[in-house]
């Protein structure tokens, strides 16, 4: 499984001048190391119980994420058939449409 994070970094550099064509450079990063959540319930107006393809999910995470996609997901159950899975981002980056078809 892969891990989905996004990190907000504090970049803080400081030049001190040695001489006039020398120059030392630090560089501080702060990382975000804490897991983001979500929470994904039945997209409001999904029939429950759903008996057709496609099937909608709104998932929302408690922050800002990338790299979301539909092999992030896990299906699971008894339907037959291949699955598959469509993430799309709101645009806000904290909340995606989850597509199963198949």
């Amino acid at each position: 499984m892969r891990q989905i994070g996004y990190s907000e970094s504090l970049l803080i550099e400081l030049k001190i001048q040695k001489d006039n064509t020398h120059f030392v450079t630090l560089t501080v990063f702060s990382v975000d190391t804490t897991a983001s959540t979500v929470t994904i319930n039945q997209k409001a107006g999904q029939a429950d119980p759903a008996n057709t393809s496609p099937i909608n999910f709104t998932a929302v995470f408690n922050e800002a994420v990338t790299g979301f996609t539909g092999s992030d997901v896990t299906i699971a159950g008894t339907a037959g058939g291949t699955k598959t899975v469509i993430v799309t981002d709101s645009g806000d980056h904290k909340t995606y449409n989850v597509r199963s078809a198949g």
